[in-house]
């Protein structure tokens, strides 16, 4: 049983099972990896989101200082 956990088993069947019980864990378990695929997409753009506003960031403040621009704090008026 410890193996089963381990293993992320979907569906355990005792024996004897009919054609159904294989049929209905089966799709169990493919909707189980298509929800871990879909999850696992999620992240990767998400990282590929915030990878890309950082690169967009560092050529805004190179471009920046290549061009003289500063940027300096608001100062309230006197």
């Amino acid at each position: 049983m410890q193996e089963a956990i381990t293993a992320k088993v979907v569906d355990y069947l005792l024996k004897p099972f009919s054609r159904e019980e294989i049929q209905l864990a089966v799709k169990k378990a493919v909707s189980a990896i298509d929800n871990e695929q879909s999850l696992q997409k999620e992240n990767i753009l998400k990282d590929l989101e915030k990878e890309s506003n950082s690169s967009h960031a560092d050529l805004q403040t190179l471009l920046n200082l290549i061009l003289g621009v500063h940027q300096q704090p608001i100062r309230k008026p006197s």
